[in-house]
């Protein structure tokens, strides 16, 4: 994703357009929308690669009811009648290894939603690139049906009255009937199956071609297959003092639950758990929270019971440290390892949501967090990353300044989220190669630069 796109959607009233970038830092003061920005994320992920109805409700992110997400302007008590959101995304390596997507360009992707019973409802859904869109509506001002558009004007589809054929509803629409159809629409006469609108002119050939071109690459892409974003929870799962894998979480647990059972199958074979095991103890070290890591099984059989065990190597020559029990070590490293070995164990590119990773980090921890995110944006991965840490962040400056990874300057992106009124701002801050934040608005980190004041003793 290249930018997200809010309008009437919780704290957000007018339209925000936020700039993503591999590795995105959400900062801001407390209840200031960053996790519903995060859960909008995840909807609309949902809605364009899987064709689901999206729950805001779903862990670990539950805005509650339609009614709780629509934005309420403070002294006039009535909400929003719908809410809207979407992104731009860039076309990825595997979209352009399809066949007729070589010219492929970005595509935006956008969501209307309203009020069905209780919960926020996908009524719209356009998708477009290089000034041609397809859209389906379901209810509202225009008539309900499938619509496209180039530069020269706007058609809507004839829909058959075969109750067979179509189906009501945003959903069926966006995920079957129009969209599964659409390489027979633009290859049987389609200049015969749409009626102009407004001042357009009939639906030309170059139009056709031009829709074909721009269209159906992106709607090829968005049936590619794709791993789901993890949305990581800001508390993670307590340590255990030993595990039963009989009861192992599913691999979307925000809360990392899913985490030590799939340490403890990859350790049974060297190939998978040498590498991994490597990459978690870099960061134990880097972070100063351990150096090895173990897994300790308590019998011969996969169903097994097991204990995750880590030591320091000690001080002095030769000197080992014992294995310790996860759980009988401080609060952070249990909150840090469901993250690292997330990583870790991943097999694939993903997007990834979290929510302030560094909860109960010494600073030490938590800059060496923030190197390893700078080299999971630069291998590929998306960050997007609510955080309170200033420890977190010039760490992240420090590295685009040093070069310590192949992240650039516009690699990464700030979102400083400013209370206004009777909602909130997003300002898409960026950082120059020495690793300056740039164009910062008035008002960012006054907290933090009074506070220097104060202990300088120039307040």
């Amino acid at each position: 994703m290249k930018e997200l796109r809010l309008r009437n959607y919780r704290c957000f009233g007018e339209l925000q357009r936020a700039r993503l970038a591999p590795l995105t830092l959400l900062v801001g003061e407390n209840s200031t929308g960053k996790t519903s920005f995060l859960a909008m994320a995840r909807a609309l992920w949902d809605i364009a690669y899987t064709r689901a109805h999206p729950d805001f409700r779903e862990s670990p992110f539950d805005l509650g009811s339609f009614d709780d997400i629509a934005h309420r302007r403070t002294g006039h008590g009535a909400h929003a009648h719908r809410f809207e959101g979407g992104f731009t995304q860039e076309p990825t390596k595997a979209s352009l290894s399809l066949p007729g997507t070589e010219a492929m360009k970005a595509f935006s992707f956008d969501v209307t939603f309203k009020k069905l019973g209780p919960r926020p409802y996908p009524d719209r859904c356009r998708v477009g690139a290089a000034g041609c869109w397809l859209e389906t509506r379901e209810s509202g001002r225009d008539d309900p049906g499938t619509y496209v558009g180039t530069p020269r004007g706007m058609w809507k589809l004839r829909v058959s009255k075969d109750p067979d054929h179509w189906t009501s509803g945003a959903r069926a629409l966006w995920q079957g009937p129009v969209f599964d159809l659409l390489p027979r629409v633009f290859h049987e006469s389609p200049e015969e199956g749409f009626s102009a609108l407004g001042d357009s002119p009939t639906l030309h050939r170059d139009d056709i071609v031009a829709l074909r071109d721009q269209i159906l690459p992106v709607w090829r892409a968005l049936r590619l297959p794709t791993e789901r974003p993890f949305a990581g929870a800001p508390v993670r799962a307590e340590p255990k003092r030993t595990y039963d894998p009989s009861g192992a979480r599913p691999d979307n647990d925000p809360s990392g639950a899913h985490v030590p059972t799939s340490l403890a199958t990859l350790s049974k074979t060297p190939i998978p758990w040498g590498p991994t095991k490597q990459y978690v103890e870099r960061f134990g070290q880097a972070s100063g929270l351990f150096d090895e890591i173990a897994v300790k099984r308590l019998g011969d059989s996969d169903g097994d019971p097991f204990q995750l065990l880590v030591r320091r190597l000690g001080i002095g020559r030769g000197r080992k440290g014992s294995f310790r029990n996860l759980a009988d070590l401080g609060y952070g490293v249990g909150q840090v390892l469901p993250i690292v070995a997330g990583f870790a164990t991943s097999p694939f590119l993903r997007l990834y949501l979290l929510q302030q990773p560094e909860t109960h980090l010494h600073p030490m921890a938590q800059a060496a967090l923030a190197g390893l995110f700078c080299e999971e944006a630069a291998a590929g991965n998306q960050l997007i990353v609510e955080t309170h840490s200033d420890f977190l962040l010039d760490r992240v400056r420090m590295e685009i300044r040093d070069g310590k990874t192949n992240l650039g300057c516009d690699d990464v992106s700030v979102l400083y989220f400013e209370p206004y009124r009777d909602q909130v701002r997003i300002h898409s801050l960026r950082l120059d190669s020495d690793g300056n934040v740039r164009d910062v608005p008035e008002g960012y980190r006054d907290f933090f630069l009074s506070e220097i004041d104060r202990s300088l003793g120039i307040a």
